[in-house]
């Protein structure tokens, strides 16, 4: 009993530590994709706040996240997947 024990033990442990590592991986990916998101924001409400005569068109920033999207062939899948 003692073996079986100490086998399911490890396995829990192992099982931890894989979905931590995987779970970092994850949150490492998603942060670049949120760092992303908010550079555009920021850009978009620094026109908004500053009082600039000259507004951002609805295509022009379309055209931002569209270069943003392209610019790391990952965040597209990683805006999908999530």
């Amino acid at each position: 009993m003692n073996a079986r024990r100490v086998a399911i033990d490890n396995a829990k442990a192992e099982a931890v530590t894989v979905s931590k590592n995987y779970a970092d991986l994850i949150k490492h990916k998603m942060n670049k994709a949120m760092l992303s998101a908010r550079a555009i924001a920021d850009g978009l409400n620094y026109v908004t706040v500053s009082g600039i005569n000259s507004a951002v068109t609805r295509v022009q920033a379309q055209r931002m996240a569209g270069q943003v999207l392209l610019s790391d062939p990952r965040l597209p899948r990683l805006y999908t997947l999530f």
